[in-house]
């Protein structure tokens, strides 16, 4: 009879020890991070989270106004926990020619004072969450309703 053998270690031989270490420590490592300070970090409340929104949604504007020569007039996060901006829109030309359009050219119109999909303040708000623009021409409302949804970190 054949006696069979079995093989005492089954060993890898594309995979080092070092390899394997070097691997754990640059996968699991962070990981690993990852998942502790997920555990020990605090959720904010929805409230104080739209307030970081809001600021950043500030700063941004304040370095992009909306549609190149729009104004925001005003920021503010409303009881139902929802970022709403202002936005006025100063050529009295272009206000006209805006309110004279149906409401879906409109909205179209209030869609250019969004920030742009990348922007932090996306990154900053809850899931399902976005940016809610009034658009108006010296204090006359024109149109508004919400910026599109972005991709959250959350």
């Amino acid at each position: 009879m054949l006696a069979r053998t079995m093989p005492e270690t089954i060993k890898f031989p594309f995979i080092s020890r070092r390899i394997a270490v070097i691997l754990v420590l640059v996968v699991g490592f962070p990981i690993l991070l990852l998942a502790i300070a997920r555990l020990l970090s605090t959720d904010l409340p929805k409230a104080e989270v739209m307030e970081v929104a809001r600021a950043v949604l500030e700063e941004h504007v304040r370095r992009n106004p909306p549609n190149g020569t729009w104004q925001m007039t005003a920021t503010r996060v409303t009881d139902q926990d929802k970022l709403e901006m202002d936005v006025d829109v100063a050529d009295y030309d272009k206000a006209k020619f805006i309110m004279s359009r149906t409401g879906r050219i409109r909205h179209s119109y209030m869609k250019l004072a969004c920030p742009e999909l990348e922007a932090d303040v996306y990154r900053q708000l809850p899931k399902n969450e976005t940016v809610w623009i009034q658009l108006h021409y010296n204090g006359e409302p024109i149109v508004s309703g919400a910026c599109p949804l972005a991709k959250s970190l959350f």
